[in-house]
């Protein structure tokens, strides 16, 4: 049996900052990024790569959910 990195309780969900969608549930990792870490990951509702924001285990979902349209403002200018 292997063994397996990471506790299954402390993943992280991903949202996109377009569409503001969850688009990747379960990354586990040793040690955790900042609050409101965002990457580029490719959004399958958009058909894109775009922005996403990393909500931790740890973080109020509902939190952060609601700062999507100032992050969206701050990556996606007009």
């Amino acid at each position: 049996m292997c063994k397996r990195n990471g506790n299954p309780k402390r993943r992280s969900k991903f949202y996109c900052l377009k569409c503001g969608r969850e688009i990747m549930d379960g990354i586990q990792r040793a040690s955790q990024r900042e609050k409101e870490h965002v990457k580029d990951l490719y959004c399958y509702l958009c058909k894109e790569e775009v922005k996403a924001v990393e909500v931790r285990y740890c973080d109020d979902e509902r939190e952060i959910l609601d700062k999507i349209p100032e992050l969206r403002e701050k990556y996606y200018k007009k």
